[in-house]
């Protein structure tokens, strides 16, 4: 169990907090963990290749190092699915190369064939994720046997498919043991982001002022951003699921919360209606303040809900938000007793009301939404 309130550290000074800047700009672990991994590749490709007696050793080496490069990710899950799909394709890859180059060698037609079939087979198969790495390995199998005619085809395939193999192992140990990062952190960074989005999005459609003659601009740019964003961490929840081997926990929770931030996302953009269809002017004063006080608590929510996540430190929501929803909710009653909206269009007044039961939605759905935070961060 983590501690309740586990605070990070912080730079001691703005020098500190631009050294520590520019180093996540450089990205030295990922230099550190890419420069190891290809020397290690490299010598021990060619090791292997010299203890198993084969001529084409630096081919073995070169091999070695680009499976290697292709299956490292920057988090473990993608590396798991990177070294199962880079393993199918040079599977296929190898054999449809050693069988097409012992039956008609090795030319443009003969190449051309080859990779027509190959990408059948993994379609066939059901692993299209493993197409351009199969023609990749079938292209380098009968495109450098030419270089080595004396080796049979099968033997150079067969060759080419332990330096994969190999560069794929090497990606995994680097992976596991350097510095490694999981896609559930990249997860959580990846629903910060996407919250802080939200929130801007949020106060865009709920301000009070009138909006800027570039509003639907920025307005379409954010959600398609925002969507984005989403799909990512759906991608990263994905990647978490193949890290159950190294302990990755509550990835239904994960799932449940992205559904969360879904249904946010969905319900923040019908809040558009408040400036597309100026339902502002139906508000009266005091309807007008208690709106701008719940858009007030809900963005400061969501501001403290970005912080936990980044931070990853668990706090246990406040009631705030929810008392604001009652408050509200009491507002509305009060609002509709004043008859108000019968010298407004039917249209309109509905549109008032879908739009207060969007905004309800939104902080229903976030007050659900801190409580799964805290559950996943403590």
């Amino acid at each position: 169990m983590k501690d309740e309130c586990k605070e990070p550290q912080t730079p001691s000074s703005p020098n500190d907090a631009q050294l520590q800047k520019l180093m996540n700009r450089l990205e030295l672990q990922i230099a550190m963990k890419a420069g190891v991994a290809a020397s290690i590749s490299l010598y021990l490709g060619v090791a292997f290749a010299k203890w198993l007696g084969r001529p084409d050793t630096l081919i073995s080496g070169t091999w070695c190092v680009l499976s290697t490069f292709v299956v490292m990710q920057a988090h473990l899950g993608g590396t798991y699915r990177a070294a199962w799909i880079r393993f199918l394709g040079v599977l296929i890859g190898s054999f449809t190369g050693g069988l097409f180059t012992s039956l008609f060698g090795s030319n443009a037609i003969t190449l051309g064939i080859s990779v027509v079939l190959t990408v059948l087979s993994c379609s066939l198969l059901q692993i299209k994720d493993s197409i351009r790495i199969a023609c990749m390995s079938v292209s380098i199998v009968m495109i450098l046997w030419g270089m080595q005619p004396s080796i049979s085809p099968w033997q150079f395939g067969w060759y080419r498919f332990l330096d994969s193999t190999l560069g794929i192992l090497i990606a995994v140990i680097i992976s596991h043991t350097l510095w490694p990062t999981k896609a559930t952190q990249k997860l959580r960074l990846s629903v910060a982001k996407t919250v802080q989005m939200i929130n801007r999005l949020f106060q865009m459609e709920l301000s009070l002022k009138p909006p800027s003659g570039n509003f639907q601009t920025i307005h379409k740019r954010l959600t398609r951003e925002i969507e984005q964003s989403i799909a990512q961490a759906q991608d990263f929840l994905v990647d978490s699921e193949l890290e159950v081997l190294s302990r990755t926990r509550r990835i239904e929770e994960w799932s449940s919360l992205l559904d969360r931030l879904s249904i946010i996302f969905d319900a923040t953009k019908e809040l558009n209606t408040f400036h597309t269809c100026s339902l502002e002017r139906i508000l009266d004063e005091h309807l007008r303040s208690k709106l701008e006080e719940t858009m007030n608590k809900a963005v400061k929510s969501m501001n403290l809900l970005i912080q936990r996540l980044k931070r990853e430190y668990a706090e246990e929501p406040s009631q705030e938000l929810r008392e604001a929803v009652e408050e509200l909710n009491k507002e509305l009653a009060r609002f509709r007793t004043t008859k108000a909206t019968r010298k407004f269009e039917r249209n309109e007044v509905e549109k008032f009301f879908v739009f207060f039961y969007n905004l309800r939605l939104v902080i229903e759905e976030l007050i659900k939404m801190e409580e799964k935070v805290y559950s996943l961060l403590a």
